[in-house]
Order: C-alpha cells, then sequence, then structure tokens
C-alpha cells in the first residue's frame, strides 16, 4: 500500500494546530474577520470565466464594476486587480512608462520587484540613496531634493519610482517628490505595497493616490483581510498610457485569474470601508501603548520616524547583545509568537485589524522576558554597522542591468567571487532589498555581510546552495 505523502500539507496543519501569534502577513491572520459565509464557500469561489462571471482580461460586468468600486475608495482615475501579486504590477508599470535603454529613477534601496521590472523592460536606472538609519542599521527615507537634482541632470530620465513605506514602515515627503516628478513632467510610480490601509485613517500617513502620483501598487494581503498574492494597480491618467499598462498587465498577468483572489479583494475594500477607521485607530492604540511600555520595561530601541506607520513596530536589539534572527528565534520557539522577519539588528511586526488586544499583551509580556533572561552573543554591531551602510552608498556598476541577461554565467564559491561581476539578484529575505544587483562588482564588505547573514541563521535568496554564487563568465 503506497504510503500518503504530502509534506506541504503536513507541515501546514502542524505549524496551524498551535496557538500562535501572528504578527506577519497576510493580513487576515488565519481568518479573522472573515465572515462565515465566505469561509464556508471558499472551494466553491474556485471558478473560473464563465458567461456570467465576467473575464479580468476584458471586464464588462461584475469585475468592472467591482474596480470602479475600488477606484472610488483609492480615489484612483482607475484600479485593477492584481492576482500575481504587487510584483507583477510593478513589472507592468515599468514596462508600460519605459521603453528599452530609457532611464528611470529608483532607489538603490528598491524591492527586487524593481530590478525584475528593469530587466524585462529593458530600463536604465539612475540610482538615488536613501538616508540611513544608523542605529537600526536600514535605509530611512528619500531626500525629494536628491530627485530633483537628477532629474536637473538628466532631462531624458521618463519616470521615478519610490517605495512608500518601506519595510520598516518609514515614508518620504510624497507630496513633495510628487511636486518635483509632475514639475519635470515625469511619470511618479510608488511601490506602495506595505500601505493599502494608509487611506482608511487619517492618523496614517497620506496615500499615493491622495498626493497625486501616477501609479500606486499595493499588497492588500499584506495590511488588509485579503488572501497572498491579491493586490491593487491605481492610476491617475495624465500622465499614464492607459491602454499600453493594460496590455502588459493582460500579457504578464496569469490567463487563470482566480475568483477566489478576487472576491478578497472586494470583500477587503467593502470591510475597510465600513470598519477600517474605527479598527485602525483602535490597533494604532495598542501598538502605541505596546510602545510606550517596552520602552520602559526592556532594553529594546523602538524605531520612530516623522513619517512613520504607526500600525508597525520595529525593535532594536542591540543594547541586548543579540540578533534580530536571535530574538525571532526565541519568540518563535519559546513564545509561538510568530514575527513579520528579522534582520542582524531588528524584528519586524506587522500588525492590522486581525490582531487583537490579547496579541499585544502576550507579546509585550515575551519581550520583557526576553530583554531581562537573553544571554549575549559574540556579535561586532559596530563593524556590521559601517559595512551594511557601505553596501547602500557604495556599488560599482560594470554590466548595464539591461543588458546581463545576454550574458552568460557561471556559479563559483561566494568566498572567492571577490571583484567579479554578479549575475543573480542577491538579497536577503525579507526584506527583499538587493544587497549585490545584476552587473555590479562583488565587494569584500559585501560578502562579509552574506558571510554574517547566513551565520546567524538568517536567509539569502539568489545564492545555490548557500555558498554559490552566479558570477559573469569571461568578465575580463
Amino acid at each position: 500500500m503506497v504510503k500518503s505523502n504530502t509534506p506541504i500539507i503536513d507541515n501546514l496543519f502542524k505549524h496551524l494546530n498551535n496557538k500562535r501569534i501572528n504578527f506577519h502577513v497576510p493580513g487576515h491572520k488565519q481568518g479573522i474577520n472573515i465572515p462565515k459565509k465566505l469561509k464556508n464557500n471558499l472551494l466553491k469561489f474556485d471558478m473560473t470565466e464563465l458567461s456570467d462571471l465576467d473575464n479580468l482580461h476584458s471586464p464588462e460586468s461584475i469585475i468592472y464594476d467591482s474596480m470602479e468600486l475600488t477606484s472610488k475608495t483609492f480615489k484612483s482615475d482607475k484600479s485593477y486587480f492584481l492576482i500575481n501579486g504587487t510584483t507583477v504590477g510593478i513589472h507592468a508599470a515599468i514596462m508600460s512608462v519605459c521603453n528599452p535603454c530609457e532611464k528611470i529613477i529608483i532607489q538603490r534601496d528598491c524591492h527586487k520587484s524593481v530590478i525584475g521590472g528593469i530587466l524585462l523592460a529593458g530600463a536604465v536606472p539612475r540610482y538615488i540613496i536613501p538616508s540611513f538609519e544608523d542605529f537600526f542599521s536600514i535605509p530611512g527615507s528619500v531626500n525629494p531634493n536628491d530627485i530633483k537634482e537628477l532629474l536637473s541632470k538628466e532631462p531624458d530620465i521618463k519616470a521615478v519610482i519610490v517605495s512608500n513605506p518601506n519595510y520598516y514602515g518609514i515614508c518620504s515627503n510624497l507630496k513633495e517628490i510628487q511636486k518635483i516628478v509632475h514639475s519635470f513632467g515625469k511619470i511618479l510610480i510608488v511601490d506602495e505595497a506595505h500601505g493599502s490601509h494608509f487611506i482608511f485613517n487619517n492618523q496614517l500617513p497620506i496615500s499615493a493616490m491622495e498626493v497625486g502620483a501616477d501609479i500606486s501598487i499595493q499588497s492588500a494581503h499584506k495590511t488588509l483581510p485579503a488572501l497572498t498574492q491579491s493586490s491593487f494597480l491605481h492610476i491617475r491618467e495624465k500622465y499614464i498610457d492607459k491602454d499600453k499598462l493594460e496590455y502588459y498587465l493582460n500579457i504578464l498577468q496569469t490567463t487563470s485569474p482566480s475568483y477566489l483572489l478576487m472576491s478578497f479583494l472586494e470583500f477587503s475594500r467593502n470591510y475597510m470601508e465600513l470598519k477600517g477607521t474605527q479598527k485602525l485607530s483602535k490597533i494604532i492604540s495598542n501598538v502605541s501603548n505596546l510602545k510606550n511600555n517596552l520602552s520602559t520595561t526592556t532594553k529594546f530601541s523602538i524605531l520612530e520616524n516623522t513619517y512613520y506607520d504607526k500600525t508597525r513596530i520595529v525593535l532594536n536589539s542591540r543594547s541586548i547583545g543579540i540578533t534580530g534572527f536571535k530574538i525571532s528565534e526565541i519568540l518563535e520557539k519559546k513564545y509561538n509568537i510568530w514575527p513579520e522577519m528579522s534582520d542582524l539588528f531588528n524584528v519586524v511586526f506587522i500588525s492590522s485589524i486581525s490582531n487583537k488586544f490579547k496579541d499585544f499583551n502576550k507579546l509585550r509580556k515575551a519581550l520583557i522576558n526576553i530583554s531581562k533572561n537573553t544571554n549575549i552573543e559574540n556579535i561586532d554591531f559596530h563593524n556590521l554597522n559601517f559595512n551594511l551602510k557601505n553596501v547602500f552608498s557604495n556599488f560599482n556598476i560594470k554590466i548595464p542591468i539591461s543588458e546581463i541577461k545576454y550574458k552568460e554565467g557561471i556559479y563559483i564559491d561566494f568566498s572567492n567571487s571577490e571583484n567579479q561581476i554578479n549575475f543573480n539578484i542577491i538579497t536577503p529575505y525579507p526584506p527583499g532589498i538587493p544587497l549585490i544587483n545584476p552587473g555590479e562588482i562583488i565587494t569584500k564588505n559585501k560578502l562579509l555581510y552574506i558571510k554574517t547573514v547566513l551565520m546567524a541563521n538568517g536567509h539569502i535568496t539568489g545564492l545555490k546552495n548557500n555558498n554559490l554564487i552566479k558570477v559573469v563568465k569571461n568578465n575580463t
């Protein structure tokens, strides 16, 4: 008799049988706030493009109507459902505004999907360096004047794409950026993956559509009660070729769109319209109370910023003397509390309207215990901070990203790759900020950071077997 062999299903059940506390995406937190009529019909909602169910690739009835309601809610000229995640929206946006060899301004700390979009479009990135939160060792906001200076020097730049907020909840002055970009007649794209909840509460940063951005792409599943891979794309039509954007969306999105994901996009929009403001106010209050308590009862440093998502919690573990990776491990194994992500210095908790007061209370007690009882690790924080900061300000592009796909690559031991030309996108994941982009020279500093992350049980994507890196073959 053949024995059942389903490792994914088996481990999901094992994972769910524990009474877990979720401070990670997706925003529905395993079905909290999802009505029974939706929960009980999930499999029945997995339909195809029947005559009475419309078609995402040519919407004329129910999907069209639902997207129109979404547009009204998010104050766009037109909104689209994405069922391949925000990544597909970013790719389509870049391809619709940039022809091959045309320039686009991007942040050096952008998400890897932006680099993927540039590869597909054949565009040329012009980097701006964000500010740097030295103590936390994370990228901060974008200086609008850096964008202005680059647009002044290079008038042939077609568009600007910024991440707002970044993974750590830090926002830039989007109003000022919009004014500058449009004063030059350029297109502003906002990777708003972590900001789909902003428009529902005025205590939160202003949303991209409200400031007049041209394209905004949002991961509804990150902070709203929606399923993973369900996202929105919103536009203002003044500078946008809508037909070209729709052309690329139709090419890049699956030809078998999920009615389940579209149903949850519709549900999350409607639910937030009805209850979002009140529920977000409660979450903001819970987060604020937690931070105030931790600031007096623990050694953790708490991230705050002028433009900041008040639903997000970022704690730095320097004063405790252990890595963020270790804090996450303790929370998961000892307290069954699961953060969104960690890095060498910090732990990030994503709260949503689906988190309860008891979640914050249990997190508070766990963090107090960890702060008091954790043993010190032998980590040279100062040296790592210096190296990480240089990752974002010092890089040498040897081959344009748009040309790397025409090169031949070869895998070598990453410890022997200094001064080679990188081929893949190398990034700690999460947060998905590229450490080394394709076409960049691999430096000693970046290799040290890779090695340190791996030794601390962090994850690096783009490597093979955690020790091989793909470089351009015969790069001399």
